[in-house]
């Protein structure tokens, strides 16, 4: 598929043994540029088509971005598949050196930061809507969305106080002082799926562990998916605009 200012081509990723399903969103500039890993939401593998509208606007912008499937519905592993998105790009005459960045939504960016504290290549971390506290969380939506609750804890294995361990392996806040990268959180100020006080939350925890760089784009009306209540539209630039913005501040050489 092609666009006036990029292409794309689907492709599988090798790496641990896995082969993984993958897309490249090339930018139509005749010059190596800054690139950023594009991770899915959901608790399945993820879909690539889901986050097209991410890696898309990206390209568009001027940034080179792989969008990637995963190896397993737990995020337990999510890491090592941002590795082999990263290791891929680093090959690529289209990417400069020492400029990758992660991002993702929902699930993606939970993983997205949590890559960042254990890849420190990785040169900058992007969430939009994403769960950073999961114990917190989960706990929360207990009583007010049984359902949900229950969701989430056979997704994550178990109730947080029996996998209290694992909970706190998987979410961001508690490695936030081991994320030195700029880190852009975009939230929807809407969103009840997961409250912008686990972006806002993030924020404080890497502030307060030094990082001079942590950011936070709040967006009025926006809900989980993107969608905007007054105007009943999707307000995918307004997510997609900071983050250009904030990549190219902090990757462009």
């Amino acid at each position: 598929m092609s666009n006036p200012t990029y292409s794309t081509h689907d492709l599988t990723l090798q790496g641990d043994g896995l082969a993984l399903a993958a897309r490249h969103y090339l930018p139509a500039a005749d010059r190596r540029g800054p690139a950023v890993i594009v991770c899915p939401g959901g608790i399945g593998t993820g879909l690539l088509d889901s986050i097209d509208w991410l890696a898309s606007r990206l390209a568009a912008g001027g940034v080179n971005a792989v969008s990637i499937t995963y190896r397993s519905g737990s995020p337990i592993d999510d890491h090592r598949d941002i590795k082999i998105a990263f290791d891929w790009l680093q090959k690529q005459p289209s990417v400069a050196p020492d400029s990758t960045a992660v991002m993702g939504m929902s699930r993606g960016g939970t993983s997205a930061l949590r890559a960042a504290a254990l890849l420190p290549e990785l040169r900058a971390a992007l969430s939009f809507g994403s769960l950073t506290d999961l114990l917190q969380h989960v706990r929360g939506v207990a009583a007010y969305a049984p359902s949900r609750y229950a969701l989430l804890c056979q997704w994550l294995g178990g109730v947080p106080d029996e996998r209290r361990a694992f909970y706190e392996e998987l979410q961001p806040i508690s490695h936030a002082h081991k994320i030195l990268q700029p880190v852009l959180g975009i939230h929807g100020a809407f969103d009840m799926h997961v409250p912008v006080e686990q972006t806002l939350w993030m924020n404080e925890a890497l502030k307060r562990h030094g990082n001079p760089h942590a950011e936070v784009h709040v967006i009025p009306f926006m809900n989980h998916y993107g969608d905007v209540t007054p105007t009943y539209s999707f307000g995918f630039d307004l997510i997609t605009d900071p983050a250009i913005g904030f990549l190219h501040r902090h990757l462009s050489h």
